[in-house]
C-alpha cells in the first residue's frame, strides 16, 4: 500500500470520528425528527419530553432523552419517575436508540 493511500485513509477516519458537520443544536433536531417519525399515526404513542447531555462521541454524538408513552391521566400526588435513554447519532445522521418502534 502507498503511503500516500495510507494517509488519506488514517485523515478520512480523523475526520469522521470528528465529524465537523454534527452540531449540537442539528444532532437535537436529528434526534426529535426520528422520535417523532418513528411514532407518527400511533393513536396513543409517544412523547417526547427532554433531550440532555448532548455531547461529542467517537464518531459521531451522544445524548440522552425522556420520554412518555401511552394515554395516562395526570395525578399530581403520584411521583414522578423520570427514566433516561441513551441515543447515538453516527457521523452520517443516523439516530440509533432504544425508543425505536419493533412492530
Amino acid at each position: 500500500m502507498k503511503k500516500s493511500t495510507l494517509i488519506i485513509i488514517i485523515l478520512a477516519l480523523i475526520i469522521l470520528a470528528w465529524s465537523p458537520w454534527l452540531t449540537k443544536v442539528k444532532v437535537e433536531n436529528l434526534i426529535n425528527e426520528k422520535f417523532q417519525s418513528e411514532w407518527y399515526g400511533v393513536m396513543d404513542g409517544c412523547s417526547l419530553h427532554e433531550i440532555k447531555n448532548t455531547g461529542r462521541f467517537i464518531f459521531g454524538f451522544k445524548s440522552s432523552i425522556t420520554y412518555g408513552c401511552g394515554m395516562k391521566i395526570y395525578n399530581p400526588e403520584e411521583e414522578l419517575k423520570v427514566e433516561w435513554h441513551g441515543v447515538y447519532v453516527s457521523p452520517f445522521g443516523t439516530v440509533h436508540g432504544d425508543f425505536l418502534r419493533t412492530d
